[in-house]
């Protein structure tokens, strides 16, 4: 299960991208860069979680993407512009 979720993110956003450039006033190009800090944040969090998970176990940092990704969730809703968007993504 936890390994979908990434996929349907990604998926869900490919989906909904014109519509989030009209919302926020931005081109489609600009909005993709989001996209791009998703998958190049996706990929450094494995290199970190690997490694910790091989020495910590996995159940502990199981809950732990849950409990950042909520308020960078409600941050990235709340933002004013594209920009602040890529920033938290």
């Amino acid at each position: 299960m936890l390994v979908v979720l990434p996929v349907v993110a990604m998926d869900l956003q490919f989906a909904a991208m014109p519509e989030i450039a009209r919302d926020l006033g931005a081109s489609v190009a600009s909005v993709q860069l989001t996209l791009s800090a998703f998958a190049i944040s996706f990929g450094i969090l494995q290199l970190i979680y690997g490694p910790a998970s091989d020495r910590i176990g996995r159940k502990p940092l199981r809950s732990s993407p849950a409990q950042t990704q909520r308020p960078s969730v409600m941050a990235r809703a709340a933002g004013p512009s594209q920009g602040s968007m890529t920033l938290l993504q």
